[in-house]
Parts: structure tokens; C-alpha cells; sequence
């Protein structure tokens, strides 16, 4: 019998689409896993998979886990992205971290940051312009101006930081407009026409996170962007239309306002590479592509509604 001490993680934003899946996936992996919460809404689920729900009136509520942020051996930052929540849960985890570092704290913690590829903004030539982690910021979109001040921020203290592509699965995040753009016949989108974009699905989002803390030891200080399958978006819709049995309509290509910083993100095209994962962390996406089990992935999202 081993007497190998269990490794604990806090996932703040625990309930959220890809909070909940990494905790699902630490558990998964053999750790402890706490999820803050703000109401007890997700308890059932998370007890269902031996997650500990933390309760608190939102992440900023540090009284409710900045004692067990002093003890855990991992904290993941998954929240809902708003520009002065992040600074100021950035400055807590700046202070725990300090404070372990220091030699007074205990054990060295690892901190990971959820982030997304928009701040690399929009690629002229995707097909032969892959982004990666050495890319430069130049392009980033006008939303994502603060996201990318805080990676810079979150390098200072060793983070390591995952960027997101296009997530789907489960109930859908973004992709989820798709699912209903064709099931409610209006075929309406915020798309080009030669949107090119690059998918993962929210479980194999969730494994780079447990292998970036079971390989602190190369990971921490690292920027590694995740991202599966890479599509033109009209692809991906007709096999949803095929799949929910609809006729393809001609797309409702709808032009992103221009003082709607939100909407110019969701026309972004990219193409990205997840290789330094791959090669470094060993990560590998296993699920299928949106495209090829799209009756799976419908089922599912419909499943939410």
C-alpha cells in the first residue's frame, strides 16, 4: 500500500463549462479536488464526482478559500473572464504564491491560468500562418487587450497558462451558437464565409491542465495553447445541419458591429499548433472532431436546452 501523499488542487470557477470538467479531470488523475462555487446549484454534480464543493458569494469572496489555498498543491484559475475580477484574484494568487515561495508557507504551489487564442486575433492567412506560442501579440483583439496584460502578469510569478481554442462538447460554450443557429432553421452566425478556426473538446481541454501540474516541474513559467482539429466553420455547420436532419440554408452571415468588441472576436480566424503540449507535456487529443461525430455532440447539447 502506498504511503504517497495525495496532491490537492482548488479549481476556482469550479462550476463553470471548463472549470467543472478540470475538476472532473484532477479527480480523474488521483487528486483532491476542491471546486469554488458560488451557490450550492452545482453540489450534486460535484459530489457525484467526489469533488468538494467551496462555497463563497463570488471568487473575490478570499476569505472563503484563501485558507485552503495556503495547503493545496495546485489552483486553477477557470473564471468568468471580467477585467477587474481577474486583477484581483490575480493579486491573491500573487500573495499565496509569495508567501509558499518565501519558505514560510509550505510546500510551492502551482498556479494555472485559463486564457484563449483571441489574443493572437486574426490571422490573414490561416492556412499557412500557424499560430503558436512564439507568436506575437500585435495582432490581438481590442477584448482581449486585458487577458493578454494578465498572462504577462501571471508569467511574473511562474504560472502556467493554457490558451483555449475553440472549445466544444458537453453543453457547447461558443459552439453552442452553432448547434442552435441550425436546429431553430435561421442559420444565422456571427461567421465569414472562410472562417477557418481550430477545435478541442472540453475533455481533452481538461487533460492538459492535469498534465501541466503532473509536469510542474517543465510546465511552470510555460504558455501552451490547446487546440485539436482545425475546420472552416461552413464545414462545421453543414454536418450539424446533416446530423439534426435539416436542410442546408444558405448562412445569415452576420456582420459584427463595430463598436461590439465581442462579436468582432467571433469572427477571428485561426489556425494554431498545440505541438509544444504534445512535446513537452505529452498531451493528445482523444474525442472526435466536431465534424466527424456531430450526431454525438447534438444529442448532447440538446441534452442542456
Amino acid at each position: 500500500m502506498s504511503n504517497t501523499r495525495q496532491q490537492s488542487v482548488l479549481v476556482l470557477g469550479g462550476g463553470g463549462y471548463i472549470g467543472q470538467e478540470v475538476a472532473i479531470a484532477f479527480v480523474h488523475a488521483g487528486y483532491k479536488v476542491y471546486a469554488l462555487v458560488r451557490s450550492n446549484k452545482k453540489d450534486d454534480i460535484l459530489l457525484r464526482n467526489e469533488i468538494t464543493p467551496v462555497h463563497a458569494k463570488d471568487v473575490l469572496d478570499f476569505a472563503a478559500w484563501e485558507e485552503l489555498g495556503n495547503d493545496v498543491d495546485v489552483i486553477v484559475e477557470a473564471v468568468e473572464f471580467g477585467p477587474d475580477t481577474v486583477t484581483l484574484v490575480f493579486d491573491q494568487l500573487k500573495r499565496l504564491h509569495d508567501r509558499r515561495s518565501s519558505g514560510n508557507g509550505g510546500r510551492p504551489l502551482t498556479i494555472i491560468y485559463t486564457s484563449g487564442t483571441w489574443v493572437y486575433g486574426q490571422m490573414d492567412d490561416p492556412q499557412h500562418h500557424v499560430i503558436t506560442e512564439d507568436t506575437g501579440y500585435d495582432r490581438c483583439a481590442p477584448l482581449e487587450y486585458m487577458r493578454r496584460d494578465i498572462e504577462c502578469k501571471y508569467r511574473t510569478i511562474n504560472a502556467i497558462i493554457i490558451e483555449a481554442t475553440l472549445v466544444y462538447g458537453s453543453a457547447g460554450s461558443l459552439s453552442a451558437d452553432y448547434f442552435q443557429a441550425v436546429t431553430s432553421g435561421t442559420f444565422a452566425l456571427f461567421i465569414t464565409e472562410q472562417q477557418q478556426l481550430t477545435f478541442v473538446h472540453v475533455y481533452d481541454l481538461a487533460q492538459i491542465y492535469v498534465l501541466a501540474a503532473q509536469h510542474n516541474d517543465v510546465a511552470c513559467g510555460q504558455t501552451f495553447i490547446c487546440g485539436a482539429y482545425h475546420h472552416r466553420v461552413v464545414d462545421v455547420i453543414e454536418a450539424i445541419a446533416k446530423a439534426a436532419g435539416v436542410p442546408m440554408k444558405p448562412i445569415n452571415y452576420l456582420p459584427p458591429a463595430s463598436d461590439d468588441l465581442f462579436q468582432q472576436c467571433l469572427v477571428i480566424s485561426q489556425c494554431v499548433s498545440s505541438s509544444k503540449a504534445e512535446r513537452m507535456l505529452g498531451w493528445r487529443p482523444v474525442q472526435p472532431s466536431i465534424i466527424q461525430d456531430a450526431p454525438r455532440y447534438l444529442q448532447t447539447w440538446r441534452h442542456f436546452q
